[in-house]
């Protein structure tokens, strides 16, 4: 019992080496009614809890060690709480190992502070560094509670995993206690090439952490959450009070509501090179809570399924992130079956995802994006591959039904020089209201809203939907969409386009918006829209606006027009039977022709 003081001079570090426990332990063993304090200037390394085996940091290889049964700590366990105090960061913990914490080890009712630069020295780190788990935690495992983790950089640690073991949190493995298990404040810490057998690379979480500050994460590998795995609640924080707003390389950022105390908080985290075997995600958040908001980036990582940026099962409550450069996978934000992502954009909190390999964002569940009606882009999905820009549900899984409406944003989907289509909604009800900003494609279809799916613009706003392939469309309708007053619909580029909305056989289309057949000027912002609509299914009613097209609309089946004007025109409204090799002899019917023509004939 009592406190027990590690403390060296700058002259006369106190070294702690070799130490071996036949259990727990190998440099220090506290209980429960114990206190450890570390000060400047000290040393813990190749001790050892158990009959393990320690890594040589001269010599790492994170594929290799000789961890074998042991007990837990290998520099120390912790019974009650441990504190690390320092005005220049010179505490150093390496080369040790064990089963659980290769470095450190805190028991369920015990407390870990750390803050290695109390005098907020530049660059001043504490080091945790070339420790080895067999099982979980190659850093530190913890039960228990951590109140801070202030200018700590853990590298180079192993969750190795052995025998049937899974090897979880290559830096920090974060468990759910009986007593408290939250983590309140982290600020300032860096975790590189870390690496975990199973899940989570850096950061292993299934407690509760509820604030912190700039985490970096860089080079760390798992099969699932190569930098972060999460079944708990993740809502780090950012609070720069003495770095003037904070100097951040990479970061995910998270903005929260702390409880009952009803205050706000803004979280940065980074993620920067995870080059690994991923299967999936680089964040993976496995049925627990996450928020990631403000403005961080999630950049060059790699997986070999689904989310090489952010694989979500379970429920982000706010993401606002810059991610680019993921590569190696189908998708790059996965949102699975019936799982929800939330999105609240404005000037200076964006979404942006661009310049990835794979869908840049694919939808199974529930995706709302949220705007303030501000007047710079803040949605932002660009430059991707592989089936779209945005991806909502797969036509092929009838279970799949994908929900992704986006509100009072300034949006940028999809790229003039991208063979993607910028929206297809290949299963599920895709909404934008009310929005700003541009949709495009330079595939022959910018929106395609396949069977069994349903597409509405509602709500004003002032959206322009564009095309720049030569003989495209801009809206295919396969089954039911609505297109109302705020969406202008032409082309770009200089192309001529077939269609401006192709309402396909069986399909039922409402339009009220505008489209423009002629784009005249110099440079590239220019085009043709052959036919403003062609229809092959029912038009149930038209009051919309177009404007120049060579034809207005070509019907070949049943419109209503109930409102709206066409002006020059060449053909208004062409009405005749579909091709008979269509097999399809159902007379042309137009209803309550209401509709205003000029300077346009109809045939």
């Amino acid at each position: 019992s009592g406190t027990l003081t590690l403390t060296g001079t700058s002259s006369n570090a106190l070294w702690l080496e070799f130490g071996k426990s036949g259990s727990s332990g190998g440099g220090v063993y506290a209980t429960e009614s114990a206190t450890v304090k570390i000060n400047d200037n000290v040393n813990i390394s190749r001790c050892r809890a158990g009959n393990t085996g320690c890594a040589n940091r001269q010599n790492w290889n994170l594929s290799y060690g000789s961890v074998t049964d042991s007990d837990n700590g290998g520099a120390l366990f912790i019974g009650k709480k441990l504190e690390i105090k320092s005005t220049n960061g010179s505490v150093n913990i390496y080369d040790n190992c064990a089963s659980n914490g290769g470095a450190i080890y805190l028991t369920e009712k015990a407390d870990l502070y750390i803050d290695a630069n109390t005098n907020r020295n530049s660059n001043v780190y504490m080091n945790i560094f070339d420790n080895v788990a067999k099982h979980n935690g190659g850093a530190i495992s913890t039960r228990g509670s951590i109140s801070a983790l202030k200018y700590v950089n853990l590298f180079r640690n192993l969750a190795q995993g052995e025998d049937n073991y899974a090897g979880n949190g290559g830096g920090i493995y974060k468990t759910n206690g009986t007593y408290s298990n939250v983590v309140t404040e982290i600020q300032d810490i860096k975790l590189t090439y870390n690496k975990a057998k199973s899940y989570g690379g850096a950061i292993y979480n299934e407690g509760n952490v509820t604030s912190g500050n700039t985490i970096a994460i860089n080079g760390s590998s798992a099969v699932k959450g190569s930098a972060v795995y999460n079944t708990g609640t993740l809502n780090v924080s950012v609070l720069n009070a003495y770095d003037n707003g904070g100097s951040l390389t990479l970061n995910r950022v998270t903005e929260t509501t702390n409880g009952s105390s009803n205050y706000k908080q803004h979280v940065e985290a980074s993620y920067n090179g995870n080059t690994t075997v991923t299967t999936e995600g680089t964040v993976y958040n496995d049925g627990g809570s996450m928020s990631l908001s403000g403005t961080g980036k999630i950049q060059n990582n790699v997986a070999s399924n689904n989310g090489s940026a952010i694989f979500n099962n379970g429920t982000i409550t706010n993401l606002n992130c810059i991610i680019s450069g993921n590569s190696g996978c189908q998708s790059v934000v996965y949102n699975n079956q019936y799982k929800s992502i939330t999105s609240s954009v404005n000037d200076s909190n964006v979404l942006s995802i661009t310049d990835n390999m794979g869908v840049n964002f694919w939808n199974y569940g529930t995706v709302s994006i949220n705007g303030n009606g501000a007047d710079k882009t803040n949605f932002t999905v660009k430059n991707g591959s592989l089936y779209g820009e945005i991806l909502n549900g797969v036509s092929s899984n009838t279970d799949a039904m994908g929900i992704f409406n986006i509100t009072n944003a300034n949006v940028d989907i999809g790229s003039t020089s991208s063979s993607l289509i910028a929206i297809n909604n290949a299963r599920g009800h895709f909404t934008i209201t009310n929005c700003k900003g541009n949709v495009t494609s330079g595939n022959s279809v910018t929106v395609h809203n396949q069977k069994q799916s349903e597409f509405t613009y509602e709500g004003g706003g002032n959206t322009t939907f564009t095309n720049a392939t030569t003989d495209g469309t801009i809206i295919r309708n396969d089954n039911k969409a609505s297109v109302g007053a705020g969406a202008i619909l032409q082309a770009t580029g200089g192309k001529t386009l077939a269609y401006g909305i192709y309402n396909d056989s069986g399909a039922t289309l409402t339009m009220a918006t505008k489209i423009v057949g002629q784009v005249s000027g110099n440079g590239t912002n220019t085009g043709v829209v052959n036919t403003g609509i062609y229809n092959i299914g029912t038009i149930g009613q038209y009051a919309g606006t177009i404007v120049a097209s060579d034809c207005g609309i070509d019907n070949k089946k049943t419109v209503n027009m109930c409102g709206g004007t066409m002006s020059s025109c060449t053909i208004g409204l062409l009405n005749g039977n579909e091709d008979a090799s269509s097999n399809n002899n159902n007379l042309v019917e137009v209803e309550k022709l209401t509709t205003t023509f000029s300077e346009t004939k109809m045939l």
